[in-house]
């Protein structure tokens, strides 16, 4: 699991740190589930890396909370069915 901080209190070497795992949507995925239990809803969970992921990159990974969980949704049904 990894080690939390709150987003105030991460260095940017740490945000850099873990934005590098949040930039394609599979690994975007597992830190959101490695962070999850973390927080208190699944909708800070994703902010929280959303929030990263801007701050480091210049721009969201998903532009809200239900477009990350459509895309989750999509992906988990591609691999059941492959």
């Amino acid at each position: 699991m990894p080690e939390f901080k709150p987003l105030d209190q991460l260095s940017h070497t740490e945000k850099v740190t873990i934005a590098i795992k949040l930039k394609d949507t599979n690994s975007f995925f597992t830190a959101y589930f490695n962070y999850l239990p973390y927080f208190g809803t699944y909708r800070e969970c994703f902010e929280y890396l959303n929030e990263i992921h801007l701050d480091i990159f210049g721009s969201e990974k998903y532009s809200s909370f239900d477009s990350f969980r459509v895309c989750m949704y999509r992906d988990h049904q591609n691999k059941r069915t492959l």
